[in-house]
Parts: structure tokens; sequence; C-alpha cells
């Protein structure tokens, strides 16, 4: 996976009605619209389990140069202390003005030409990957330190709370009910954070600590 091909940005002021978007370095400069997000120090890769709900993550989650969040999940107003704020990051450019005035999505817009689902599928070895390693594999190309929060394979935090699937929702975690294997995708963060490639943060309270989500997953 390419910059280019994982993610493009329309630049302003461009019609909605006239955006073209291509998957090529040469389309891209016939066209002139688009232009793929630069090189950033630092992301954090937003999760969206319930292991986040009295975490105090927010303002670790912001300090990133570039936060990325999955399926419109909510962020800002009560959820701020826990998973930050839906700022605009100021290294993207404005695009598909339609999605803000019709969806009221306070968010810039960019466009994937090729779907890393399939590459994360591979990589994973697994029947169907999460988004997060969908999100993970494309934030390779344009981020140099990754952080990821709000991935967690268990029922029950180290406090022995029950977990929500959602920390913006009721719904309980039901593993059964799911088509990712959250668990051997977990064992991949592992192995990756113990090989320096990525940080995984659930808590930033000091409530409990790496080896406490360790221990227990170890089990």
């Amino acid at each position: 996976m390419t910059r280019d091909k994982t993610i493009q940005i329309f630049i302003n002021g461009i019609p909605p009605k006239t955006m073209r978007k291509s998957s090529s370095k040469v389309g891209m400069a016939r066209s002139g619209q688009t232009r793929t997000v630069p090189l950033v120090d630092s992301c954090s890769i937003v999760g969206n389990s319930g292991i986040l709900l009295e975490s105090n993550c927010g303002d670790v989650i912001d300090r990133a140069d570039l936060v990325l969040r999955m399926n419109l999940a909510p962020a800002g107003g009560k959820f701020a202390h826990d998973v930050g704020e839906s700022r605009i990051n100021e290294l993207a450019m404005k695009g598909l003005e339609f999605y803000r005035k019709y969806y009221n999505l306070q968010v810039l817009f960019a466009f994937s030409p090729e779907s890393p689902f399939p590459p994360a599928h591979e990589w994973l070895g697994v029947r169907l990957a999460t988004t997060g390693a969908a999100v993970y594999l494309a934030a390779n190309t344009f981020c140099r330190r990754i952080t990821m929060f709000g991935f967690y394979p268990r029922y029950v935090d180290p406090r022995n709370r029950t977990l929500r699937y959602h920390y913006y929702d009721d719904i309980p975690l039901n593993y059964s009910k799911t088509r990712h294997s959250f668990s051997e995708e977990f064992e991949v963060w592992q192995s990756l954070e113990d090989d320096g490639y990525l940080r995984i943060i659930n808590d930033c309270a000091g409530k409990w600590d790496k080896h406490d989500y360790r221990s227990q997953l170890d089990i």
C-alpha cells in the first residue's frame, strides 16, 4: 500500500459535482483536484470499544498530529474527556462540502482509491479483518508513530467492569454474534507493540496498567 492509493483529499473549492478521483499519480496530476495526506509524526487511531469509558484518554488522543476515528463514532461533548474532540485537523484540505451540509458532519472528507480491507484480511490471516485493522494498515503509509486506543478483546476490563460493545451506546459486548476475530487481531497488536511499531493505550487515568490487561489476556 502507498500513500496515493491509501487516501487522497480534495483540494478546497472544487464543486462536488465536478469532483473526479483517480487511483494513480498520473491521474491525480492530470485532474489537479486531489492531494495525498502528508507524512505526519504521530497518529492516534481511536477504536470504539467500551474500554474507553472512564479512560481519561481524551487529551492524550488529541495530542497527536492526526486523529483517525471509525464508523462515524461520536467524539467531543460528553465523550471529550475519554476519546477527545471532533476537531478538524489542519493538515487536511476541505472537500465534499455537500456531506457537511446535508448530513451535518463537521469533518473533512477524503476517499480511498483502493480499499485497505483485502490487504488487511490477507495480512492478518483472519476471516474478516476489523475496520481498525484496515485503518492501521492505511495509517502506516503516512504516520511515523501510531498509538491505538479503544482496542480490547474481552468482556470485562482489568477492574472487572462489564464492557459495552461501543463506548457511546448501552449494547453489551457479545463476541458470539460477530464475524470478527478480535482475540487473534489483538495478538497481532501486542506483537507489533513489543516490536516497537505501535503503542496500545486503554487507560490514561492510572487505574490499571499494561501488565494488568496483558496478564488477563494471556489466561
